[in-house]
């Protein structure tokens, strides 16, 4: 691809990350991740466009940033991460189910994707949407399995506009194989295989959209029970095995 003129950087006042970091769209999301962590929090901190805060675990220091919403901003706030140190990334997210089979409150890991929005194309040629790191979709998929959490993977779609979900649009998609639907995934997959950094995501369904209607579950006990399990197990995994 052509060199780009400008290049993410760490500037003289951005402080030096892990390798180690959870990543979260939602302030939401975010402040959950931080609330269940146990560990002693070294840095609390505006980073960029977001917030950072580095914890200190048995295996060393880890940070959690967060939030930031959509593709382009999701990117942005990644390229800066791995300009100040950042290589495994999770994602931490929610998605809206394209079918029966996934259902409110449901845990789901993204494997493939089909690309709507309008980052990916300038991090890699063609259509094909890098697939996220094998190694820690397997390690994320062995902890909910041993907590005795049923969790399912699939192709997702990621849009720009979720306000044009349309009825034609989850029928083709939900007809190719897609079984949700999100804003950032594909264009934090085509920046980390450009920058050949690790990435992976566990999102918990918080809508469902399959029925020709619109089931929101975001004030749902279903959603919000889940979502702290969710984040609790991505913590667990993030200390023990990546």
């Amino acid at each position: 691809m052509d060199e780009a003129i400008i290049n993410p950087v760490k500037g003289k006042n951005d402080p030096d990350l892990p390798e180690r970091i959870i990543f979260s769209p939602t302030l939401q999301i975010a402040g959950i991740l931080l609330r269940l962590s146990k560990w002693k929090v070294t840095r609390f901190k505006r980073f960029d466009i977001t917030l950072l805060a580095i914890l200190k675990d048995r295996k060393g220091e880890l940070a959690l940033v967060g939030p930031g919403v959509g593709a382009p901003m999701a990117c942005a706030i990644l390229e800066k991460v791995i300009a100040c140190g950042g290589r495994k990334v999770v994602m931490v997210s929610c998605c809206g189910s394209l079918g029966n089979e996934l259902k409110v409150g449901d845990f789901f890991i993204p494997v493939s994707g089909i690309s709507e929005e309008g980052t990916s194309r300038h991090y890699i040629n063609g259509d094909n949407i890098p697939p996220p790191d094998m190694t820690i979709v397997e390690a994320l998929e062995r902890e909910f399995t041993e907590g005795g959490f049923k969790i399912k993977k699939g192709k997702i779609w990621t849009t720009d506009a979720p306000y044009r979900e349309t009825r034609d649009k989850v029928r083709k998609f939900k007809e190719d194989g897609v079984m949700a639907v999100d804003m950032e995934f594909t264009a934090l997959c085509s920046v980390a295989a450009f920058r050949k950094i690790f990435f992976a995501s566990l999102m918990v369904v918080s809508d469902e959209l399959y029925e020709h209607k619109w089931n929101p579950g975001f004030s749902g006990k279903e959603f919000k029970g889940n979502l702290k399990i969710g984040c609790r197990i991505v913590l667990d995994a993030v200390e023990n095995i990546i």
